[in-house]
Parts: structure tokens; C-alpha cells; sequence
């Protein structure tokens, strides 16, 4: 297995040379923290379109690194310092980011597909926004685990979430809008102030899901957004979640289970 000298001397041969490397080398898993946390020039150095499928980089910092079209399928960036990091249409497929900061990172058009986001503190990352060069498509989490991570602000406006795991999740004032949340598992999340106008939560379970201001310990004054354009709720799963405090009037809830949520008046209907 190539060892760290093999590695920098790989890098310093420039990103032709080591994507050809990865290409006759797949099998291998480079461990790349040693490099990033030795060379200062690798840390600056943006890695567009570099192939970094399966490497370990968990626990590094490269904050404000430039992954544009970078290759990180199956990637360990577990505990990474990536505060605003641009992956914009970065390949991430079952990568783990666990417990990573990616606090303002930027994932347009980045496929995150059953990649691992537990834990991770990713307030205000934006997962729609349009680059300076043109426009991306959201990013796509179907399958992806949020659990217990924070996400607070975070704009997932158009972004595919079908099934995504979300439980315990931080998603306060967060952006939805027209998002698919299709089957997704929201259970006792965080959803104050949260934006869904236009969103499809279809089969989504939100069983104890918080989108109540009076709720213990919240302190923000807004309320779940959804006034242009209702969200789809058929099917959805309310049971035990909190509404009080939001603007409910707009809702139809006819098709989905609100058995034990609580709401500052009956549901008509």
C-alpha cells in the first residue's frame, strides 16, 4: 500500500497524475491526513475534480476548501472542520460526515445519496444555492442520515430527501421549499419556523416533531411558513407533533394522522 511520501510526491506530480493513480489503484484507501495536516500548499490548493473516492480525511480542517466536481464516494470526512467548503457537484455517495462542522458549506448539485451526516453541525449549508458559473440543481439526500445533526437555516429548497433519516434533527427556520420528503423519518425533530411551501411529505413521519414557539426552551418568535403554496401532507405522520403557536389555518391535514398532535384549536374538518 502506497505510505505518506508516496502520497505527497503523488500530489506534487499534479491532479492528472493522481486521478490516474486512483483509477489503476481503486482498491486502495489513501489516508490522507497525515498530507493535509504536513503541506500547507495541499490545504490551499482547490481539489476540483480530484478522484478522492474512498480516502480518509476525518478529523482534518480544510475549511473553506473548494471540492467543485470532486469525487468522494465512500469518503470518511467524519469530524472534518469544512465550514464553508463549496462541494458544488461533488460526489458523495455514502460518505460519511459524521460530526463534521460544515457550517455555510455549499452542496448544489452534489449527490449526498445514503451518504452519513449524523451529528454533524451544518447550520445555514446551503443545498440549492446557484453558483456565480450557473445554475445547479439541488442536492440530492435520498436515503441520507441527518440524526440528531443541526441544521438550523439550512436551505434544502428543491432538494430530494425520500427517506432520509432525520430523527432528532436541528432543522429550525430551515428552507424546504418544494423539497421531496417523500417517506422521509422526521421524528421528534426540530421544525420552528421551518419553510415547506410547495414541499411533498407524502408517507413522511413527523411523530413528535416539534413546530411549536411555545415549546420548553425555544426562544424564537416565528412560525412554520407555508402560506403560498401548502405543503402535500397526505399520508403524512403527525401523531404527537406540537403545532401550537403556528399558523394552521392554511393546512389540510384531512388525509394525514394527527391522532395526539397538538394545535391551538380543532382542525377543521
Amino acid at each position: 500500500m502506497a505510505n505518506f511520501e508516496e502520497y505527497i510526491e503523488k500530489f506534487k506530480q499534479g491532479k492528472k497524475a493522481w486521478n490516474q493513480w486512483r483509477k489503476e489503484h481503486s482498491e486502495i484507501r489513501p489516508d490522507l491526513r497525515a498530507v493535509v495536516n504536513a503541506s500547507i500548499e495541499l490545504i490551499d490548493l482547490p481539489w476540483e475534480t480530484y478522484d478522492l473516492r474512498k480516502v480518509i480525511l476525518s478529523g482534518v480542517r480544510l475549511d473553506g476548501t473548494i471540492f467543485l466536481n470532486a469525487r468522494l464516494q465512500g469518503a470518511d470526512l467524519s469530524s472534518a472542520s469544512l465550514n464553508g467548503a463549496y462541494f458544488w457537484n461533488a460526489r458523495l455517495t455514502g460518505a460519511n460526515l459524521r460530526n463534521a462542522d460544515i457550517v455555510e458549506a455549499v452542496f448544489s448539485g452534489a449527490n449526498l445519496q445514503e451518504a452519513d451526516l449524523s451529528g454533524s453541525r451544518g447550520d445555514l449549508a446551503d443545498f440549492q444555492a446557484e453558483a456565480e458559473w450557473g445554475i445547479l440543481r439541488p442536492a440530492n439526500l435520498r436515503k441520507a442520515k441527518l440524526v440528531h445533526a443541526y441544521f438550523n437555516s439550512a436551505n434544502f429548497a428543491g432538494c430530494n430527501l425520500e427517506k432520509a433519516i432525520l430523527q432528532g434533527a436541528f432543522l429550525n427556520y430551515a428552507y424546504f421549499t418544494k423539497a421531496i420528503l417523500r417517506g422521509a423519518d422526521l421524528q421528534q425533530t426540530f421544525l420552528v419556523g421551518a419553510s415547506f411551501e410547495g414541499a411533498n411529505l407524502e408517507g413522511a413521519i413527523f411523530r413528535g416533531a416539534v413546530f411549536s414557539s411555545r415549546s420548553p426552551g425555544w426562544q424564537g418568535p416565528e412560525y412554520m411558513r407555508m402560506r403560498d403554496d401548502p405543503p402535500v401532507w397526505r399520508g403524512a405522520n403527525l401523531r404527537n407533533a406540537d403545532f401550537r403557536g403556528t399558523d394552521t389555518s392554511l393546512l389540510d391535514l384531512r388525509e394525514a394522522d394527527t391522532q395526539g398532535a397538538l394545535f391551538d384549536r380543532p382542525l377543521d374538518g
